[in-house]
């Protein structure tokens, strides 16, 4: 008789355990996390930026995805070819191409002795006119209005022109100015990595049309 308790003692006390064992713990099951998002800031620095493009190079290698490009200076000119499309290797080669005469043109010195129109034409030229917002990656220009000392971010609109504005070095090159509009100068003197979160919109330079887009 004890025998046969004991047997249905053990047996309920198996039964409740697999229950239990089997019941919801109430564990929240997480989603998995999304992949990351990855900036790539490129600063100033004259002809030493053209550094920049041998992390672009490894990045490249390593197959490190970049989702956004900001660029002050030289970073912008780096950074406007590598989103419109040009490969890393593309623009090693580009880099140990360009010639003095290629991109600067000495003027009557007016806050610089450089007008910056050569830098414009170059660039538009190598992204065949595509405006920003039609870049293979999504690309901002970061430039110093003169006459409030704010920085301003460029978003869309002709590429030619947010890279002039973004390296017009006070002192080097004349401020870039538009139709007479504002007048844009490097930030690279008093912020050569920009690192700034955006409290205001994003400019556009729309006082000179570029060409109309065409896929490729």
């Amino acid at each position: 008789m004890m025998t046969h308790r004991y047997a249905i003692y053990t047996w309920l006390f198996v039964i409740i355990f697999a229950v239990s064992a089997c019941a919801p713990t109430g564990t929240r099951v997480l989603p998995p996390p999304r992949p990351a998002k990855i900036a790539l800031v490129l600063g100033a620095g004259a002809s030493k930026g053209f550094a920049h493009i041998g992390v672009l190079k490894i990045l490249e290698n390593q197959k490190v995805p970049v989702h956004m490009i900001v660029g002050t200076s030289v970073g912008s000119f780096i950074g406007s070819l590598y989103a419109y499309g040009y490969s890393a290797y593309k623009l090693q080669t580009i880099a140990m191409s360009i010639a003095k005469d290629d991109v600067t043109e000495l003027t009557l010195p007016n806050n610089g002795f450089i007008g910056g129109e050569r830098l414009r034409s170059y660039v538009n030229g190598k992204v065949l006119n595509y405006p920003i917002e039609r870049f293979r990656i999504p690309f901002y220009a970061v430039a110093t209005d003169i006459r409030t000392g704010e920085e301003v971010v460029f978003a869309s609109g002709n590429a030619g022109m947010a890279v002039q504005a973004s390296c017009s070095v006070p002192g080097v090159f004349q401020p870039a100015r538009f139709s007479g509009r504002s007048r844009w100068t490097s930030p690279g003197v008093t912020a050569p990595m920009w690192s700034s979160p955006w409290t205001f919109p994003p400019a556009s330079i729309e006082t000179s049309r570029p060409a109309p887009w065409k896929p490729s």
